[in-house]
C-alpha cells in the first residue's frame, strides 16, 4: 500500500485527463450529461447508440477540446458489446471507464398486458447489456490493474411501483450485477459503483409535471423540495470515474435530493404500521443497512440467527444486530398491526424476547 499525506491531496484527483470512457447511449438524455461531464474532466468519449443524434453531442464535447465518437450499435446483439470494447480501444487507443446507461423506461401498459414481448427487450438492453459490458472490458481492466465501471441504476433498484415488472427487475438486477462485480473486480484495483438517479426534469418527465397532483405527490417526498436537475448526476458520475473514489466500491450512489431518506424517515416518524410506505421503509432498511456490500460482516442474515463472515467482527455484528432488530421490528408492524408484541423489559426490544440471538447481540451493541 503507498503511503499517501493529507498534504497530497489536490482537486486533481477529480482529473480525467488522458482517459479513455465509453458512455452506452450517451448521445442524449441523462447519458448525454455523464458523457459530457467526463469530457469537462479531460476524458475522451466512446458513444455506441442505437438513438438518432442530431450532432449536439459531438458538438458540447468537442468544445471542451476533447474528442468523441459516436457509433451505432445494437447492444443486445451477441457480440456487440465485445465490438464496443475493442473500437474504443483500436479508435482512442485503449478504455478505462465504462459507463453502462443505456436502457429502457418504465412502461406503461397494464400489467396483464406487459408479456415476454415487453419483458424481453427490457430485460435485454437494462441488464444483459450491462454484464456483457462489463464482462467485455474486464480482462482489460485486470490486465492494467485500473478501471472503473458505473452501473446506472434506480430508486427502482430498491423498491417497486406499479406499472414497472420488467423495469424494477433490471433495475434491482444492475444494483445486484454492482456489488458482485466489485467483488470480483475490486482485488485488481478495478471499482465498480452505480448511481441511483431521483425524480430529474427532463423531456421524458415533462408531462409527469405537468399534472399539478403527481407532481406535488412527487415533491412532498423530496426533501430538497424540487426535481432534479440534469446537471445534478455530473459531479457524480465524475467523482466515481476519478481517482478520488479509489477506495469506493460496491455502492450504489443516490442523487434524489434524499428521496428515499425522506421516505424512510417519514415512515419511522409517522408510524409504520398504516403508513402506506411501510414495506419501502423495511426494504431500504434491508438493502442500505444490513446488506451493502461495502460495511456488510455477513454471509447472511436471518430472524432468529445470524452467520457470521469472521468471529472477530464481534462488535460489528453487534452493531448490525440493531438495524436487523429494527427491520425485524418493522417487519412484525407490517403483519401484526393488531397486535402489538411485550417488550422485553431487559433492553426494551419488540422482537428479543422471542429471538434470543439477536437478544444477546443487542445488548452486547447498548454496552459499547
Amino acid at each position: 500500500m503507498t503511503e499517501r499525506h493529507i498534504r497530497d491531496f489536490s482537486l486533481d484527483f477529480f482529473s480525467l485527463s488522458g482517459k479513455k470512457a465509453i458512455v452506452t447511449g450517451g448521445n442524449r438524455g441523462l447519458g448525454q450529461a455523464y458523457a459530457v461531464a467526463m469530457a469537462k474532466a479531460g476524458a475522451d468519449l466512446y458513444i455506441p447508440t442505437v438513438a438518432a443524434d442530431d450532432g449536439t453531442t459531438n458538438e458540447l464535447i468537442e468544445a471542451e477540446g476533447r474528442r468523441c465518437e459516436i457509433v451505432n450499435a445494437d447492444l443486445t446483439v451477441s457480440g456487440t458489446p465485445a465490438e464496443v470494447v475493442k473500437g474504443c480501444v483500436d479508435t482512442l487507443g485503449g478504455v478505462d471507464i465504462v459507463v453502462n446507461n443505456a436502457g429502457i423506461g418504465i412502461n406503461v401498459e397494464d400489467v396483464r398486458e406487459f408479456d415476454r414481448s415487453r419483458w424481453d427487450p427490457m430485460v435485454a438492453v437494462n441488464l444483459t447489456a450491462a454484464f456483457e459490458m462489463s464482462h467485455a472490458v474486464s480482462s482489460i481492466f485486470i490486465e492494467q490493474g485500473s478501471g472503473k465501471i458505473i452501473n446506472v441504476c434506480s430508486m427502482f433498484s430498491f423498491l417497486g411501483g406499479q406499472r414497472s415488472p420488467a423495469y424494477a427487475a433490471t433495475k434491482h438486477g444492475i444494483a445486484g450485477l454492482t456489488k458482485a462485480y466489485a467483488d470480483e473486480l475490486g482485488p485488481f484495483g478495478v471499482q465498480v459503483n452505480g448511481i441511483a438517479p431521483g425524480y430529474f426534469a427532463t423531456e421524458l418527465t415533462a408531462e409527469t409535471r405537468k399534472d399539478p397532483d403527481y407532481n406535488k405527490a412527487v415533491l412532498d417526498h423530496i426533501p430538497a423540495g424540487e426535481w432534479g436537475r440534469v446537471q445534478d448526476l455530473m459531479g457524480a458520475c465524475v467523482f466515481l470515474a476519478s481517482a478520488a473514489s479509489t477506495y469506493v466500491n460496491g455502492h450504489v450512489l443516490f442523487v434524489d435530493g434524499g428521496f428515499v431518506d425522506g421516505r424512510v424517515h417519514q415512515v419511522l416518524s409517522l408510524g409504520i404500521a398504516d403508513h402506506p410506505s411501510a414495506e419501502l421503509a423495511l426494504r431500504i432498511e434491508i438493502e442500505r443497512h444490513v446488506w451493502d456490500s461495502s460495511a456488510a460482516e455477513f454471509d447472511r442474515v436471518q430472524v432468529g440467527g445470524l452467520a457470521r463472515r469472521e468471529e472477530r467482527n464481534v462488535l460489528a455484528a453487534s452493531k448490525a444486530a440493531i438495524n436487523i432488530v429494527r427491520v425485524v421490528e418493522m417487519k412484525a408492524a407490517l403483519s401484526t398491526a393488531s397486535r402489538q408484541p411485550r417488550p422485553d423489559a431487559s433492553c426494551g426490544s419488540n422482537v428479543c424476547s422471542s429471538h434470543p440471538s439477536i437478544h444477546r447481540l443487542h445488548q452486547r451493541a447498548a454496552q459499547q
